[in-house]
């Protein structure tokens, strides 16, 4: 029955869940999301039972705890019940229900326990850990208890250094800190996260490559790893991350075409090309870079992403960046100066 109120989110670039928490007066209905599904989407439709879509208007918003309302009009609806209690035990039993991957047809139901219930300072939220599997395209959708009841809402999960989810370890805000906002969130309350400070910078040498570049000074740097180097600033709204080879790509564009396949199975439910180049010099050293959009548990925000492929005689390396879209204006011009001090050496 839970499953009536589960509906597919689509934007005009991406799918991912939600579900609905309340009827409005008029016959609609009011669908609860994760804020960074819908942050910069352009048009946003909302796909419930039987197929039916529904063009949605976005409410409020809460960039913290991932949390965004959207109203849809008009039909018939069935609203998912929030828990009742503030509190779950560990070990108690619990369903995702979303759709994951894009994948058409009915929501996937997954199984899991809670493994933890805690305060997240960083979310401002009372955070349930579980093990039920949560994959890209399940943001946004109900975590239920066996009596229906809505326990939180499935928001992100943690990746490794690598960038591969760690199995068994997602987490949903839960339905306490749910019901603190939603009325606010219905009246089209929004909250956003606070601006960047501009950096100080200095001078830093990666004693495995050689390689010298500057950097803000309050960003964490790891070059402990050889063949790679790691620059995240302090919030985790931005990185450079840098991956060295001893051998380029086959050619410049079979790397680019390689690494959008890649891309693509990454980011499944959030991800968008904004533009790619090839350039190769006289002296035959070249470059290649690929610019996207993307989501990226566990950062709250959507990121703009670039991959920057360069060849040269001596070296060969991979330059990852990322920025919170909402950020751009103020870390983008960080983001340039680290990578071309880098490329300049």
């Amino acid at each position: 029955m839970a499953g009536k109120g589960v509906v597919r989110i689509e934007t005009d670039w991406g799918q991912a869940t939600g579900f609905i928490v309340g009827i409005t007066e008029g016959g609609g209905a009011y669908v609860l999301t994760n804020y960074h599904i819908v942050e910069d989407a352009k048009e946003v439709e909302v796909e419930g039972e039987e197929a039916s879509t529904y063009t949605a208007t976005r409410l409020g918003y809460d960039a913290y705890k991932d949390l965004a309302v959207l109203q849809i009009c008009c039909g018939t609806f069935f609203a998912l019940t929030l828990q009742g209690s503030d509190t779950i035990a560990v070990g108690t039993e619990v369903i995702a229900i979303g759709y994951p991957l894009g994948i058409a047809g009915s929501p996937t139901v997954t199984r899991g326990i809670v493994s933890a219930y805690r305060y997240d300072d960083d979310y401002r939220s009372w955070v349930i850990q579980t093990d039920a599997s949560i994959n890209p395209g399940s943001s946004g959708s109900p975590l239920l208890l066996a009596n229906g009841e809505v326990a939180g809402i499935n928001t992100f999960y943690i990746r490794d250094r690598n960038g591969t989810s760690i199995e068994g370890v997602n987490f949903a805000i839960s339905s306490q800190s749910i019901r603190e906002s939603l009325p606010r969130l219905k009246e089209g309350d929004q909250i956003t996260l606070p601006t960047q400070a501009a950096p100080e910078w200095h001078e830093y040498s990666h004693s495995h490559s050689g390689l010298a570049l500057e950097v803000p000074t309050d960003w964490t740097i790891d070059g402990q790893e050889e063949g790679r180097l790691d620059l995240v600033s302090p919030d985790g709204t931005a990185a450079v991350h840098v991956f060295l080879y001893d051998s380029p790509a086959a050619s410049l564009e079979a790397w680019v075409q390689e690494t959008i396949v890649s891309l693509r199975e990454y980011h499944a439910d959030l991800f968008e090309i904004i533009d790619q180049f090839i350039e190769i010099d006289e002296d035959g050293n070249g470059a290649a870079a690929i610019l996207y959009r993307a989501r990226t548990s566990p950062e709250f925000c959507t990121t703009l992403r670039s991959h920057l492929f360069v060849t040269a005689v001596q070296v060969s390396l991979i330059v990852e960046t990322r920025v919170c879209e909402e950020f751009e204006e103020e870390l983008m011009p960080a983001l340039e100066r680290i990578v071309k001090s880098m490329l300049l050496e």
